[in-house]
């Protein structure tokens, strides 16, 4: 078992060995974080030069051309 396999372990006991409503407070922050991290993921992808901005511009072009419908 590698240094991080054990981290990762102690981890889940330190977790389990918290009340159920401090399991939740840290459930809760997981969630926020993890949402935090995929705004920042799309920020990136559709910032100036991002690898989402080909797609974006496409997209763009279809609907302009009547290729595609707007959603209602």
């Amino acid at each position: 078992m590698n240094d991080s396999q054990i981290k990762v372990d102690r981890i889940r006991e330190d977790i389990m060995s918290l009340p159920p409503s401090r399991r939740g407070h840290l459930l809760q922050w997981l969630i926020e974080m993890d949402k935090r991290e995929w705004d920042h993921e799309l920020e990136e992808d559709f910032s100036d030069n991002g690898p989402g901005m080909p797609l974006l511009e496409q997209v763009k072009k279809d609907f302009r051309a009547g290729r595609c419908a707007q959603w209602k």
